[in-house]
């Protein structure tokens, strides 16, 4: 009986999608294989927004008193100074964002000094600030007191070592933006001022730092030269395509229906918000959900992407993580 009864049903099916074929065809002959129309679809896949962070400084060197040397009191952007004519060294820091784009966030400023191994002493901190797009601030270090500090270290240690370093540390958490889209940036940027008393010069390097990175966008969709055939926008070839696509769509779904893959049904569904990434952020908070659908639902929601890492999807909302890592194996795959 069971036999029969799936016979009949597979008999039915083809029959209708038979009748369903000849409809189609019918219906091309109907509306003419010589129509003008056309409609033109143009998908344009996602693609990321590169951005590029500077952050540096410009240094102006004040010389001892009574000291005459190049016919100045100062000297500014020079590569090197003799180190014992140094009174003081002001360091004016920067921090911007080139091209289009924006930065909000908050940035931390530092300098130490020390040995570049087994010791270092804060010489300045300035603490958080807020960040608007960019930065210029200052800060004004006596040689003096870095001196006596050596002299300090050197007695303790009962060491002598003829280089020793000030480093500019600039600190920065929050958020680049272009074109809508955002993602988190964790930026700490060193600059390091070496005093190298073995040829008693006060060389400045590192004076400008280049961080990047990529700002994932949603794929968008135009439409030009918009015409209807019958009140459809579709030509008469692709009335045919979907017509035998509407047919076979029919014919799996009663007759022939397999159980499918949640996460693969999911990706298909959502596969023009999910773009390919790196590993997520670290910081803020984590929200794990259940499937991958929920995942692309929340994103579809918040107007983001769905972002596929090495082990996981995720979409990130500000300092918030949605996280699904259900399928982690054939996500990893994907993304070698």
């Amino acid at each position: 009986m069971v036999n029969t009864t799936s016979k009949q049903a597979s008999l039915l099916g083809i029959i209708l999608l038979a009748a369903l074929l000849a409809a189609s065809v019918i219906s091309l002959v109907i509306i003419g294989l010589d129509s003008s129309s056309s409609t033109r679809n143009e998908d344009r896949k996602a693609e990321g927004k590169s951005y590029v962070i500077y952050t540096g400084y410009n240094h102006t060197v004040l010389l001892r008193p009574n000291i005459v040397y190049d016919n100045s009191s100062y000297l500014a952007e020079k590569p090197y100074v003799f180190l014992s004519l140094v009174k003081e060294v002001k360091l004016e820091y920067y921090v911007y964002m080139g091209g289009e784009g924006s930065l909000e966030g908050e940035y931390i400023v530092d300098v130490s000094m020390g040995d570049g191994g087994t010791w270092e002493k804060s010489l300045f901190h300035r603490e958080p600030r807020s960040l608007n797009n960019s930065v210029h601030g200052s800060v004004s270090l006596n040689m003096t007191e870095a001196e006596e500090i050596i002299n300090k270290v050197r007695k303790e240690t009962r060491t002598f070592t003829p280089t020793y370093l000030l480093v500019l540390t600039i600190h920065l958490r929050g958020t680049a933006s272009i074109a809508g889209q955002s993602t988190p940036i964790r930026i700490n940027s060193r600059h390091t001022i070496t005093l190298d008393y073995s040829a008693n010069r006060l060389v400045f390097s590192d004076k400008t730092r280049r961080f990047t990175g990529n700002i994932a966008a949603l794929p968008t969709t135009s439409r030009s030269g918009r015409t209807y055939v019958l009140g459809s926008p579709l030509p008469p070839y692709l009335m045919l395509i979907s017509s035998v696509g509407g047919a076979g769509l029919v014919y799996y779904r009663f007759f022939a229906a397999r159980t499918e893959d949640p996460d693969k049904a999911a990706e298909k569904e959502y596969r023009d918000i999910i773009v390919g990434a790196g590993n997520p952020p670290s910081n803020g908070r984590t929200v794990e959900v259940s499937s991958l659908e929920e995942l692309a639902r929340i994103g579809v929601m918040l107007e983001k992407p769905v972002l596929r890492g090495p082990g996981s999807y995720y979409v990130v909302d500000g300092d918030t993580l949605y996280t699904y890592r259900g399928n982690n194996r054939r996500s990893g795959e994907k993304n070698r």
